[in-house]
């Protein structure tokens, strides 16, 4: 039987002897990888979704949850996780794939509802709150054939933009350098897609939730137009505005993770001002086709001169702050920026400094007979927030029998529980009082909350639209594509200020992030490509076609590789077929033998569903421990032990420990199995 790839082999025990060795092809790096290269790597059999998931699950031990440098970044996993993965291997092997993302692991934010998790976004006071279903996002990632990981750590509620601190597992840290914010609120998603505890994560944005972490962390981030991708069952901080987007390594990458959720929900609160919003223009999909046609020859972006410390050399009777305000700009920064812009223009781009005109603004003064953006100011927006509050709360305290007096008793109850990090309510007794009206003996009769659908949130959005225009018509007469510039001119390790706050959050417009280089002291800097609404795709295409000819995402180091991340094999037209059975069970209990250095643990389990167990190997905390291995005669049960000195180092001395054993057969199916274990030293 020849020897698998991986190249933990090298430090496991081999039942097989005398194995030949494969001609190595193909040279694979899961910190590099493309999801096409990790596809091809499952296709050929030299990768599986569940060592792909125990690669992430040490990685996340490792750097993340143990010892240095405690990224933080991950806050729930799934209880089912193990299981996704086989049955993602299970339907390869039958010749069955989902789609590009068959059995991809990846993360979404806190605040996404994922059934049996807690949807808390990060707050104590919503803990207990276990998801009936999975939010229409996730839902959709399911159908594709992602492997749903769990949540990503994020600042509590999505109150701060600047960092992620949540009450239920603290501050997420900077994946490249520490002491630096990894922005916030979608921190955690950032992050863990930087240090790659996950393939690809989701994250959330109101002000500049996905922007800000995305440019920390030096990842491709995504903000779509407002309403392209639903956004039903995920705990909102601004209704009005927020959205949902993907976060990954590469840019190539958000194509396929884009086309899994390009589905229109009628459930979700954007459907019913989406006509109206969209103004004619077709539901953004085809991410992955449009690609082929990717290209910056022949093509003109602006540089609003604002962004990169310029002063406004005309600014116009009328004029605001939004158009007129210089970002402050690191020399640093407006130097990895010039170097994209040369780029650009060597790949054929026309790249030309512009200045926002006085009515390209949400804060121009239209006059009184245009339509108003009403849900932006009291009590109309605390109105329309409670709306999204109450349905959220009912969708996760709802239970069988309860009538509507009951539901509102137990959404009041939950609401008034403090949701901030200092203790303080993000819904307050005035929400409250919107969400539920009662009569004299406290039976509901009503509620003063607002929808998308009502008269006040049709000239809301008729009039974000018509300033959207404005600038598209000013894009338009200047012959632009697209808009381009430094997503963070001016930050610091500590604060920052996200340029495009106001075309990009209060028009509604789509932008994507690409990393472009770095600070002296290793923090990434970020570029994003910025469009007109629902012309997504096309600002997706920039992206990816400057992402071709940059290359300037760099790994952190702070999170290493680990040796089984790189490996070389032979590319396969029809991968082996693979039962995708759990092949493996694992002992609760751990027997201490032997004294002093001479000391060891043993775990022990059955063999099921396998002709030949071929490796075991074990990790501890996420680090690898050396074992011997055997088997029984009659192949029905194994035995490993590991020095007890190892287990104890790798655990940093706790008593209690979390063993991962990975199980290979002669067929190359794989199993993992993870306990819980409390350690001993033994007497004598």
């Amino acid at each position: 039987t020849a020897r698998r790839w991986l190249l933990t082999a090298a430090l496991a025990t081999s039942l097989t002897a005398g194995a030949s060795a494969k001609k190595l092809e193909t040279e694979f790096n899961l910190g590099t990888a493309t999801l096409q290269e990790v596809q091809l790597a499952m296709d050929s059999g030299a990768l599986t979704s569940v060592e792909l998931v125990n690669i992430y699950l040490r990685r996340i031990a490792l750097y993340d949850q143990n010892g240095g440098p405690l990224l933080n970044s991950v806050l729930f996993l799934t209880p089912d996780l193990m299981d996704q993965a086989r049955e993602a291997d299970r339907l390869r092997a039958s010749g069955t794939k989902l789609g590009p993302l068959h059995g991809i692991p990846c993360l979404v934010k806190g605040s996404y509802s994922i059934k049996g998790l807690p949807t808390s976004a990060g707050t104590t006071a919503w803990s207990d709150l276990i998801a009936p279903e999975d939010c229409f996002l996730v839902a959709k990632l399911r159908e594709a054939g992602a492997v749903i990981m769990g949540q990503a750590n994020m600042d509590t509620w999505a109150n701060s933009g600047q960092s992620s601190t949540s009450q239920l597992k603290g501050a997420v840290k900077n994946a490249y350098v520490l002491g630096t914010t990894a922005g916030g609120s979608s921190g955690g998603s950032a992050v863990a897609t930087a240090a790659n505890f996950a393939f690809f994560a989701f994250g959330g944005e109101t002000g500049a939730s996905i922007r800000g972490p995305s440019d920390r962390n030096g990842i491709a981030g995504q903000r779509p137009t407002a309403g392209a991708i639903p956004s039903n069952h995920i705990v909102n901080l601004s209704p009005e505005r927020d959205v949902c987007g993907p976060m990954a390594r590469n840019v190539g990458d958000i194509a396929a993770i884009r086309d899994a959720v390009a589905f229109e929900d009628p459930e979700d609160p954007w459907a019913p001002i989406l006509p109206l919003f969209t103004d004619g223009r077709p539901f953004p999909k085809g991410f992955d086709k449009a690609i082929d046609s990717a290209t910056l020859s022949g093509k003109k972006l602006g540089v609003i001169g604002t962004y990169i410390g310029m002063t406004h050399p005309n600014p116009g009777e009328g004029a605001t702050s939004n158009t007129t305000t210089v970002m402050e700009t690191r020399p640093e920064v407006l130097a990895n920026f010039n170097a994209s812009r040369a780029q650009m223009e060597a790949a054929g781009a026309t790249v030309t400094t512009v200045f926002l005109p006085p009515d390209v603004s949400s804060t121009f003064d239209r006059g009184a007979e245009a339509p108003q953006r009403v849900l932006s100011s009291q009590p109309i927006s605390g109105r329309f927030t409670a709306h999204a509050h109450k349905a959220m709360t009912e969708f996760l305290v709802r239970t069988p029998g309860d009538t509507l007096d009951t539901l509102a008793a137990k959404v009041v109850a939950k609401a008034a529980l403090p949701t901030g990090n200092t203790g303080s309510r993000t819904i307050n007794d005035t929400m409250i009082g919107y969400m539920y009206t009662f009569g004299p003996n406290s039976e509901v009769t009503g509620t003063e909350t607002l929808s998308f659908a009502p008269p006040e949130a049709t000239e809301h959005y008729t009039a974000l639209r018509e300033i959207r225009r404005k600038l598209e018509a000013w894009m338009d007469a200047e012959g632009l594509d697209a808009l381009v510039f430094p997503v963070d001119s001016g930050k610091t390790p500590t604060v920052g200020s996200v340029n495009g706050r106001d075309p990009i959050n209060a028009m509604h417009i789509p932008g994507t992030v690409v990393p472009n280089g770095a600070l002296p002291d290793g923090e990434p800097t970020c570029v994003i490509f910025v469009g007109k609404g629902y012309e997504d795709v096309e600002v997706y295409k920039l992206a990816y076609a400057f992402e071709k000819v940059s290359k300037n995402r760099f790994s952190t180091p702070l999170a290493p590789e680990l040796p089984e991340e790189t490996f070389t094999y032979t590319v396969k037209k029809a991968p082996k077929k693979k039962s995708g059975s759990p092949i493996i069970t694992l002992a609760a209990k751990v027997k201490n033998t032997g004294a002093g250095s001479e000391a060891t643990i043993g775990l022990s389990g059955k063999i099921v569903k396998s002709k030949d167990l071929d490796y075991v190997s074990v990790y501890v905390n996420g680090k690898r421990v050396p074992v011997s291995f055997t088997k029984a005669e009659n192949n029905k049960s194994w035995t490993a032990s590991a020095p007890l000195s190892a287990v104890q180092s790798a655990a940093a001395g706790a008593k209690s420990v979390f063993p991962t054993v990975e199980a290979t057969d002669g067929e190359g199916n794989t199993d993992v199995k993870m306990k819980t274990i409390k350690v001993k030293a033994p007497v004598g």
